[in-house]
This record gives structure tokens, C-alpha cells and sequence, in this order.
């Protein structure tokens, strides 16, 4: 066993622990006839400033306060755990109220959002390394603008030296609006749409009857293609990259505002220890 799977076994023996040593306690408290909600609900705003404690140490990397990857782990440990809190602390029950739905529906949205926050930093860093060459953000619209004008190009020239129309017309039916298009929104995970399957096989058919001088062209093509289509890998990956964590952090810290509030109005209509 290497020292990521026995860190990632020993993370998950102490969250199994902590969540049956807290459901165990949440039992004692019911049988010495004490408020169990008033402490799950303390515990649970605990953790929620631990977890947003996180983000400030993210920017704030010269805290000698642990390293930035043990902040993570702890943070991803921490917000499986504070599920299995808010469970025990709404009974497994839909929440009353208004206030207490939106309560819960934010807290929802921070954990399925870090769910798949964590899945989308475990996976596509990795892909995009596997799927082509990476390229800097910034710079996708003018190597994408360049790619077009190379076909262009290219397809003009092979029209002109072969006088042959059959790669243009292909080209301009089938290769010249999907150079053109935008990157669909989640390509990162779906990689292997109709639309490109279509394509390919629309390029594997047209081969069969082209002359044999044609057919390099043809296969210039397919590179520019292929290098279309690792931009659009690389744009829709890091877009998302960045864009989960603009629903994350402010539902985040919406849902630190809300708990504070809700606890306040508890602790102020009657719950007591």
C-alpha cells in the first residue's frame, strides 16, 4: 500500500470513527433526556467555520498553520462529515419552515458542489495532461482563430493545385462550422458526443473516395481538428475548474451567515443545554 492509499484508508477508519462515535453520542443525549439538536447544531456551525477557514488559509499561504494540502484533506474529511451531522441533526426529516428550507437547501448546494468540486480537481487536471497539449487559457480564442485560417488556407491551396473541389465542399459542409463553433459548455465530461462521432465517421467516408493526392489534405484536416478539439477540451476544463467555485464559496459563506443566524434565533427562543 502506497502512502496515498494509507493516508486516504486512515482518513476514512477516522471519519467512519467520528461519525459512529457522534451518532452514539447523539443517543446518550436523547436517553439523559437532553437537547441533542442545540449541541448537533453547535457542532455542525463548528465545522462550518473550520471549512471556511480553509479558504482564508488558501489565501493566505505564509500562515504556519499546516500545509495547504493537509488544510485540503482535512477540508474534504471535515465537509463528509458535517453531512452526516446536519442528518443527525434535522432527525432525517424535511426541514419547517422557510427559514429552515433555505437553511437546508444552501447546505445542500455547498455539499453537492464541493462533491463535485472534488471530483472535477481529481479528474481533470489528469485528462487534460492525457487528452493533448495544454494551453494557457488566455491564449484558446487565438489559436482557435489561427486553426481556422490554416484550414482555410490549406483547403484553398489544395483546391487550387489539384483542381478538385471535392475537399472544399467537404470542408465547407462539414468541417468548416464545427472549426467555427464554440466549445460546448461541458465537453469535459462528455468527450465522446454524437456530434464528433458523426464527424469522424463523415471524415472516414469521404477518404474512401478521394484521389489518392487528396487524401493528405484530407489528413492535414483531421490534425487541425484534432487540435480544435483539444481546445475545446482544454477551455470547457478549465472553465469549469473555475466556475465551480464561484457557486461554492459564495453559497459557502451564505450558508456560514444563515447558520449563525439560525443558531442566534435558537439559543434566543428557548433552546437551552
Amino acid at each position: 500500500m502506497n502512502s496515498l492509499q494509507r493516508r486516504r484508508s486512515l482518513s476514512l477508519a477516522a471519519l467512519a470513527v467520528a461519525v459512529v462515535g457522534t451518532v452514539l453520542t447523539c443517543r446518550a443525549l436523547d436517553a439523559a433526556l437532553r437537547p441533542t439538536p442545540v449541541y448537533t447544531g453547535l457542532l455542525l456551525l463548528a465545522i462550518l467555520l473550520l471549512l471556511t477557514f480553509f479558504n482564508a488559509r488558501k489565501k493566505l499561504p505564509f500562515m504556519p498553520v499546516f500545509k495547504a494540502s493537509t488544510w485540503m484533506q482535512f477540508h474534504i474529511y471535515a465537509g463528509l462529515f458535517s453531512v452526516a451531522v446536519f442528518l443527525l441533526h434535522t432527525g432525517f426529516r424535511f426541514p419547517n419552515g422557510t427559514f429552515e428550507i433555505i437553511l437546508a437547501a444552501v447546505f445542500v448546494i455547498v455539499s453537492l458542489s464541493g462533491v463535485f468540486g472534488l471530483y472535477l480537481t481529481r479528474s481533470l487536471p489528469r485528462r487534460m495532461t492525457n487528452f493533448g497539449a495544454p494551453v494557457i487559457y488566455e491564449q484558446i480564442p487565438a489559436r482557435r482563430r489561427q486553426i481556422q485560417d490554416e484550414a482555410e488556407a490549406l483547403v484553398l491551396d489544395a483546391e487550387a493545385e489539384l483542381q478538385s473541389s471535392s475537399i472544399t465542399d467537404f470542408y465547407l459542409a462539414n468541417l468548416r462550422p464545427y472549426l467555427r463553433a464554440r466549445a460546448p459548455a461541458l465537453f469535459a465530461l462528455h468527450t465522446s458526443g454524437a456530434r464528433m462521432r458523426k464527424l469522424d465517421e463523415q471524415m472516414g467516408s469521404i477518404s474512401r473516395y478521394l484521389a489518392d493526392a487528396e487524401r493528405p489534405v484530407l489528413k492535414l484536416l483531421g490534425g487541425l481538428v484534432d487540435a480544435k478539439r483539444n481546445l475545446d477540451f482544454q477551455q470547457s476544463s478549465q472553465r469549469m475548474l473555475r466556475l465551480w467555485l464561484f457557486i461554492h464559496i459564495p453559497f459557502t459563506y451564505s450558508l456560514l451567515i444563515l447558520a449563525i443566524a439560525h443558531a442566534a434565533l435558537a439559543l434566543a427562543y428557548g433552546a437551552r443545554f
